[in-house]
């Protein structure tokens, strides 16, 4: 048993010993990495916002399509709604 704390203890030297000798390189890897994942994060952000508004404008527009082509139609069978749709003018009687 002793021996092998021992050579626990040599592992935790040895690895204490990289730490402070390469210590500027570990700072700077981690650096390196905080940058990459936060141009990931957002870069993922700003694509999910773009494609919910652009779905939120897709939808406005078909629901504005759809509308369009009610009152068309209500037009062509000669109803004022297609021609005023939901707004009709005061009656003048």
């Amino acid at each position: 048993m002793k021996g092998n704390s021992k050579a626990g203890g040599i592992a935790i030297l040895i690895v204490l010993g990289l730490v402070f000798a390469y210590w500027k390189w570990i700072v700077g890897f981690a650096a390196v990495c905080l940058v990459i994942w936060g141009a990931y994060a957002g870069i993922t952000t700003a694509v999910r916002k773009h494609q919910e508004q652009t779905a939120k404008r897709q939808a406005e527009n078909a629901a504005l399509s759809a509308r369009a082509d009610e009152q068309h139609q209500e037009y062509l069978a000669g109803k004022d709604d297609g021609l005023y749709g939901d707004y009709q003018p005061a009656s003048l009687d």
